[in-house]
């Protein structure tokens, strides 16, 4: 108990208690929010065994909740969770049953009620017993904390009890315990503090400067499109984490069919990714052809910094409803346009039901190197005839952003569907600043090609390397690191659909 009190005084000496907005980070001045090395090393001497330190104040938002039966109100709860936005749940008498600490979950066990972006720690007791969760934001946390499931309340009215003050005081205890135990036991796998669950910024390039795109994800649009039925929940799983995002109508597009039927869309690429970046914290990642988003939310989940580009409004306005519903504004920019070698509007082919997975640059009528001829292969009489002119913007372009100044490396990854080529014609400066330190590019369309050829020969000028990592990492817990397989360039007509290139002095 003494011990347990000394850690108390600490955890009052360095929190923060004041409300959110006086206590960020971002105000500019830090000096106020950190302690100096020595005073935490002083004050750290008289905590016996206490192996933690806490550099910096942190502000957290904290719901606390008597549920008396979450089954019973799981319309308010998510409700609550929706505008509330907390960093952590503190909930009693949840009168669930079926998950205990050292037992397996009885088949009585409900499990769907809890959000997916938490960690979820419970020890049910049933209706007589009451019951306790405690749920902790998957940003704030990287690993399992088992150690915060807890007795709750049982703990708390003891210390009540023992006050001589009133039943407020115990409150300010009960919050006071769950931020020590968030700190205590949390703060070694600590991410960042909180989320932002504002618009997120989105730029077009109209012809010659960015500019603010106002209209493609405007919000009364999103929330009128939640309702149709191209514009549905789904859910990512994976060894990085569980992810809520905005799918396609399943029954026509290719991706949101897998995310709706397996929660997962082709693991390889965000694998291949990852195990490039994992050991440097600096490096941000340029998603061209970003889809909905599955490759930019993952990395988003990570504390990775993104700019996603998306031509398509579709996507777009899917990708902007799902970085919100996850807090992700402060980590992926959208760019709204096709990119390639110059500015100049680009024909794009839709097909014709809504498989926005497959858009593509129409790019004329070359023998070998057109698009259209090998996707109707593929698909037959799969696109609109008619083409819809789109803005473009080269990858140069992208320099220009504070987004992308704010990063010190780059990794790209760019699936558009055999415009490739064409848009590292517009990425010269892009190359020549020195940041790229890695690509993963879709070759299947270059097999055998003159852009084919283009790439190979940009790549080795600009000192890249091929590899494929696709069948060491095509499952979801693949051992990143696992060796990916060293390619010969002059067997590039029968590589496979995706490849990574690394930069030789980075390998």
């Amino acid at each position: 108990m003494t011990n347990n009190r000394i850690r108390l005084h600490y955890l009052l000496d360095i929190l923060s208690l004041q409300p959110l907005k006086s206590s960020s980070l971002k105000s500019g001045n830090t000096s106020s929010h950190i302690k100096t090395r020595s005073s935490i090393n002083q004050r750290q001497s008289h905590l016996s065994g206490n192996p933690y330190e806490i550099p910096a104040k942190t502000n957290l938002r904290i719901m606390t909740i008597n549920c008396r039966s979450i089954r019973d109100k799981r319309h308010e709860f998510e409700t609550a969770l929706y505008y509330l936005k907390p960093d952590i749940v503190y909930a009693t008498e949840s009168w669930l049953k079926g998950i205990k600490p050292g037992s397996n979950p009885t088949k009585d066990a409900i499990s769907d009620i809890f959000p997916s972006n938490y960690n979820i720690y419970r020890n049910d007791r049933g209706t007589l017993g009451g019951g306790v969760f405690v749920l902790v934001e998957k940003l704030i946390t990287s690993v399992d904390q088992p150690s915060l499931i807890t007795d709750g309340e049982i703990e708390w009215m003891a210390n009540i009890r023992r006050s001589k003050y009133s039943i407020q005081v115990g409150f300010v205890l009960l919050t006071l315990f769950l931020i020590s135990l968030f700190v205590y036991k949390v703060s070694p796998g600590l991410r960042r503090s909180g989320r932002s669950y504002d618009d997120p910024a989105i730029y077009t390039f109209n012809d010659v400067a960015w500019n603010r795109n106002a209209t493609v994800c405007k919000m009364e649009k999103i929330h009128q499109l939640k309702s149709k039925h191209y514009f549905q929940k789904g859910v990512i799983k994976s060894d990085y984490g569980k992810i809520q995002l905005y799918i396609n109508d399943p029954k026509e597009d290719i991706v949101s069919r897998d995310i709706y039927d397996k929660n997962v869309w082709e693991p390889w690429g965000i694998n291949t990714i990852y195990k490039y970046i994992r050991h440097d914290p600096s490096i941000g990642v340029i998603d061209m052809g970003a889809n909905i988003g599955v490759i930019a939310l993952q990395l988003a989940s990570m504390g990775r910094k993104v700019i996603a580009i998306e031509p398509t409004p579709q996507n777009t306005q899917h990708l902007c409803a799902s970085i919100i519903e996850n807090g992700f504004s402060d980590h992926i920019t959208v760019v709204h346009n096709a990119l390639s070698n110059d500015h100049k509007d680009v024909p794009f082919a839709f097909p014709k039901k809504g498989e926005y997975a497959l858009g593509f640059v129409e790019q004329g009528k070359q023998e070998k190197d057109d698009v259209v001829q090998e996707m109707s292969k593929l698909w037959g009489n799969f696109y609109n005839k008619n083409t819809i002119l789109l803005k473009a913007a080269k990858l140069d372009d992208i320099m220009t952003l504070r987004e992308f100044k704010a990063m010190p490396k780059v990794f790209l990854k760019i699936d558009v569907q055999g415009f490739e080529h064409k848009v590292f014609e517009g990425a010269e400066k892009l190359f020549q600043s020195g940041k790229v330190t890695g690509i993963y590019i879709e070759w299947y369309y270059h097999r055998d090609t003159s852009s084919g050829k283009y790439l190979l020969q940009k790549f080795q000028e600009w000192d890249f390397e091929p590899f494929y990592c696709n069948d060491v990492l095509k499952d979801v817990s693949s051992n990143l690191d696992t060796p990916c397989e060293n390619l010969d360039v002059k067997k590039s007509g029968s590589w496979g659909p995706m490849l990574y290139f690394y930069l030789e002095e980075n390998r």
